[in-house]
Order: C-alpha cells, then structure tokens, then sequence
C-alpha cells in the first residue's frame, strides 16, 4: 500500500518547553527529538534505515531560561547556548523494536 497525503502542523505557536509528535523528518529550528514511538501513521520508506515507523515527540528548546535541562536523543553536538552533561542511556531514546538500550542521548544544560 502506499500513502499519497501527509499531514503538516504548523509549530510556530509551540510554546517553549512545549511539545509537537512528527514522523522521523528533519525537525523545525530549535526543537529536538525527546522521545521515540512507534506509529502506522508514519510512512515507514521515509525513515534513513527504510525499516521502523518511527515518530519523534519533538520539544521546542527557544527561550528556555538559563540552567534548563533536557535529556534529547541521539549522540549529537548539544544546541547553540546548550553545553552537554553526559552521554546516557536513555529508555524513551531507544527505537521501537530495535536493540538493547546503549548510550543513546545527550543531558544538555542551557548556558
């Protein structure tokens, strides 16, 4: 089967800390993924590994106050004005249906 519509949400109103559910896809400026979940809603063929049906719930990090904290997933650089505290592993960062839980997230602070 496949899909020929995909629906867009607006996230411009998305309050700071505030968070939106998006299929894998690269995310608005300033939100990163926090969690992962399985969906049948996401185009599976979109994702960079063509196996899961992976959906993000993406947090919106603009204008959060100095020393905020956040766990976002995936082994990355932390977000300009954010210093990384540790690598960790994380239960919500792990892919659905996929391996063991691993070093899989960053805890970032904001500067």
């Amino acid at each position: 089967m496949y899909y020929s519509a995909k629906s867009i949400e607006d996230a411009t109103g998305t309050p700071s800390g505030g968070t939106v559910t998006a299929c894998i896809t690269p995310p608005p400026a300033g939100f990163y993924a926090t969690s992962f979940s399985y969906s049948f809603s996401c185009e599976m063929t979109k994702t960079p590994n063509r196996i899961f049906n992976d959906q993000h719930t993406l947090t919106n990090l603009n204008g959060r106050p100095a020393g905020s904290t956040a766990i976002i997933c995936g082994l990355q650089s932390s977000p300009p004005g954010w210093t990384t505290t540790a690598v960790v592993q994380a239960y919500q960062c792990i892919y659905p249906r996929s391996g063991g839980l691993g070093d899989n997230a960053i805890a970032i602070r904001k500067l």
